[in-house]
């Protein structure tokens, strides 16, 4: 398990090199340029006091555990009625290699259907679907209108 410190220095050794970690493999990005990478941060961790096994602990849990953390964390801070809790500089680190804006960290912009599922007042149905207060346009009414008003 890793310090703070220790978390804050994978995350700045991991951004600093992020385009190798990350990258397609290419004639130039190779699994032994992406291993020696995730070795030389395995070097810098363990001059820091780190005690890790292997470049794999560091590349298949240390940073998954970390990214996942930070991606819950900053998840939380997005919610409607969330306190908006200030991000560290770790959470800042992470979400800067992540792309805070990716749909896989942000999620997909996708309006309330209000779609209430259960019994709901005065219904006997399995669910119910509720009409927005706003009159709209109902998406299936294709008629169309050739008088030319």
């Amino acid at each position: 398990m890793l310090s703070k410190i220790q978390k804050i220095l994978l995350a700045e050794l991991v951004l600093h090199k992020k385009d190798t970690l990350f990258s397609s493999f290419s004639p130039s990005i190779t699994k032994e340029l992406k291993n020696s990478t995730w070795q030389n941060i395995l070097q810098e961790l363990r001059s820091a006091g780190a005690l890790l096994k292997d470049f794999q602990q560091v590349r298949d849990k240390e940073w998954p555990n970390l990214k996942n953390s930070v991606t819950k964390r900053y998840q939380e801070s997005l919610k409607s009625g969330a306190e908006g809790k200030d991000l560290s500089k770790l959470d800042n680190l992470v979400m800067d290699i992540l792309d805070r804006e990716s749909p896989k960290i942000k999620g997909l912009d996708v309006a309330d259907m209000r779609v209430r599922f259960g019994p709901q007042e005065n219904s006997e149905d399995e669910f119910q679907f509720i009409r927005p207060a706003v009159p709209t346009q109902d998406p299936l009414d294709v008629s169309l209108n050739f008088s030319g008003n």
